[in-house]
């Protein structure tokens, strides 16, 4: 996985009891310490004071994380 270096912010998406999600949100923090990691398990775990200043956004998931998950999260970061 390689990133550009403009990313800001990684959410990983998935059950924190998920074992595929804490695997891909250990992942992205070991592959890039620079970058802000944090693990969500649906658009409310956004907290929009985090997203000021940011321009690029990365959304990660867990194999089943629901794709209207994923939608509702998008929806929330473009709003």
């Amino acid at each position: 996985m390689n990133l550009n270096e403009d990313v800001d912010l990684i959410y990983v998406v998935g059950g924190a009891n998920s074992n595929n999600s804490k695997t891909l949100f250990n992942l992205a923090k070991s592959l890039y310490p620079t970058k802000t990691v944090k693990l969500i398990q649906n658009a409310d775990g956004i907290n929009k004071k985090d997203l000021y200043g940011l321009s690029h956004i990365v959304i990660s998931s867990g194999a089943s994380t629901p794709k209207e998950v994923i939608n509702e999260i998008k929806a929330k970061l473009l709003n």
